[in-house]
């Protein structure tokens, strides 16, 4: 045999090492590039693929392959722990900043439905998620306040006006008006048809520090700062902000309004 016919077209002297049978095809598997290619491509007479440098023995595989499998299981276990934290993060707000309560009564309608005790209405209310208040309300928030004229029972409002500010009622537009200027209240069920604030003495209201004043978007039919039972609500009663609809209640049509799902506004 001449001496080209002993070398493989790789330029390889052919010897018993030589790579050039498909029966030994592990051998001078570290070869160049262009080797390796033809060692991946390379069928054996039974039908088997040749050896992958994935499927070789740990000891066999070069750095870089192990160095991957590094970075795989390290990607891994960052994933890992990265999903574990969120959880024992929500659960930690769930338990210890927020919880969830059932809406009870027609005040904060069309908000929030709450429920019905009235024997020909079938209402239920809504499941809210509220967060604990650690500072002052501000306006617009509709919060869960405890009042000792309703007894154990909290009730749920919307905050008007803060301390300083000051209220009135206009009773030809039928609007309220804060620091002078009528409110745009797009989230009242309907028009308040009375002011009725008797126990005030007057016909502009100045809130008290410490206090807010509140009323329902039911304007019609909510107790609030307005009467004598709620007045100013001292902000220490104030027990946590209603945030978001977690399960919308059934209404008078017997139905849910899976659109009112979510961000409470």
């Amino acid at each position: 045999m001449n001496d080209q016919n002993e070398r493989d077209f790789f330029g390889i002297e052919g010897d018993e090492n030589t790579p050039n049978s498909a029966t030994n095809p592990q051998q001078n598997i570290y070869g160049d590039d262009e080797a390796q290619a033809y060692f991946e491509r390379l069928i054996t007479s039974d039908g088997e693929s040749a050896p992958s440098l994935f499927n070789l023995p740990d000891e066999e595989k070069p750095d870089d392959v192990e160095e991957a499998r590094s970075r795989s299981q390290l990607n891994a276990y960052d994933w890992v722990q990265t999903v574990v934290s969120t959880v024992l993060v929500l659960l930690l707000v769930f338990f210890f900043a927020a919880r969830q309560i059932s809406v009870e009564g027609p005040s904060m309608l069309k908000t929030l439905v709450g429920s019905s005790t009235s024997y020909d209405s079938n209402r239920t209310g809504d499941r809210v998620l509220i967060t604990s208040q650690y500072t002052s309300p501000k306006v617009g928030d509709i919060v869960i306040i405890h009042v000792e004229s309703f007894g154990d029972v909290p009730i749920v409002k919307r905050v008007i006006a803060v301390a300083g500010q000051t209220l009135s009622f206009d009773t030809t537009t039928h609007r309220v008006v804060r620091d002078g200027v009528p409110l745009d209240e797009p989230y009242i069920n309907e028009p308040p048809m009375q002011w009725w604030i008797t126990w005030a003495g007057s016909e502009t209201i100045t809130v008290p520090d410490g206090t807010v004043f509140v009323m329902g978007d039911n304007r019609n039919h909510s107790s609030d700062s307005r009467s004598n039972e709620v007045a100013f609500v001292d902000t220490r009663t104030v027990i946590g902000t209603v945030q978001l609809i977690l399960l919308p209640g059934i209404d008078d049509s017997g139905t849910r309004d899976w659109g009112r799902f979510g961000i409470v506004k």
